[in-house]
């Protein structure tokens, strides 16, 4: 599976185990992560903090949003990209796949 296709199977707001995320990675496409996990604690404060709602499961003990996956796989592999100014997670998610898709990615 590429990069893209494994990409627009995830929520742009979902919040994923990073370890889980990461092994599904490496075995849907071959690759190492590139990403940077954030603990669970930090997203708990965040998502209070934004007031928008949010969950994250309690036993996990680091995790990833889409959105993050998205932005730093296609700042790793497509750094040329060129944004077109999105300030939406989920349309700068969507921006981000169609970037690693046009690559070939």
């Amino acid at each position: 599976m590429n990069p893209s296709e494994f990409l627009s199977e995830l929520d742009s707001h979902g919040i994923y185990d990073a370890r889980k995320m990461a092994d599904a990675w490496r075995k849907e496409t071959g690759m190492e992560p590139c990403w940077h996990a954030t603990p669970t604690k930090q997203l708990k404060q965040a998502i209070k903090e934004r007031g928008l709602g949010g969950w994250i499961n309690p036993t996990v003990s680091s995790g990833v949003s889409g959105f993050g996956l998205a932005t730093a796989v296609t700042n790793h592999l497509v750094p040329e990209r060129v944004c077109r100014g999105f300030s939406g997670r989920g349309s700068i998610f969507r921006e981000a796949i169609e970037h690693l898709a046009a690559a070939g990615y």
